[in-house]
């Protein structure tokens, strides 16, 4: 985990979190928050927001068992990339008609 984050902040500027919402129902919680960062490749001038939801399981300490973030990868991170953001952003236009 430690080499992730280490690479996730490495690989951009300014990245930050914001937390949108929380909702806990005994020992699981979820919390709705939006990441703001700039990359420093792919047209590292804009920044670059993704939204999505941790789910996390809670042990009978209180410490955490699972986290889980679902986001939507494909609209939010790789629709953006120059070859298959393409690719992707086409199949989604001949998806809508």
């Amino acid at each position: 985990m430690i080499e992730v984050f280490q690479s996730g902040f490495e690989d951009t500027r300014s990245m930050r979190f914001e937390v949108i919402d929380l909702a806990r129902r005994g020992p699981r919680g979820f919390i709705l928050w939006r990441m703001h960062f700039r990359p420093r490749r792919f047209g590292g001038a804009a920044d670059w927001r993704v939204e999505g939801v941790s789910e996390v399981h809670l042990t009978a300490e209180g410490k955490v068992a699972v986290h889980l973030d679902h986001w939507d990868s494909g609209a939010q991170f790789y629709a953006r990339l120059p070859l298959i953001g393409w690719l992707i952003r086409s199949v989604r236009r001949r998806l809508q008609h």
